[in-house]
């Protein structure tokens, strides 16, 4: 089943308690502008499905998951990037099933070595 892109960026938008008018201030368009593409009279592109993907704080392919988990890619990329491990353990639930608690410790993990790789890759440029 194909996503419906345009109706899981309006559920998305409700759900966040956010207005068009606010999505379309963090993208820097105009409300009406922004309408038009959430509503499908003009063309999501690419740059326009990033703009909106980060002012709801998502991602595109997130966007485009069928079942409304974030994609697993975006969940590491996001460890890698410094997100609370707890939070990003609790994000992994759904896919670990009963693994999960051993899986919050190996995030965790996963986040200190990410962490140190990253002070190694500083210290090398030093």
């Amino acid at each position: 089943m194909a996503v419906d892109i345009r109706k899981r960026i309006r559920d998305l938008r409700k759900a966040k308690g956010m207005s068009a008018k606010t999505v379309s201030e963090k993208m820097g368009i105009s409300r009406p502008f922004y309408t038009q593409l959430e509503g499908g009279t003009r063309r999501l592109s690419v740059q326009y499905l990033e703009g909106i993907a980060q002012a709801l704080g998502t991602t595109v392919a997130d966007l485009y998951s069928e079942d409304g988990i974030p994609a697993l890619p975006s969940l590491i990329a996001r460890s890698i990037a410094g997100e609370n491990s707890p939070e990003l353990a609790e994000k992994l639930r759904p896919y670990l099933g009963e693994d999960s608690d051993t899986a919050a410790e190996s995030v965790h993990c996963f986040d200190k070595a990410a962490k140190s790789l990253r002070k190694l890759q500083s210290d090398d440029r030093k």
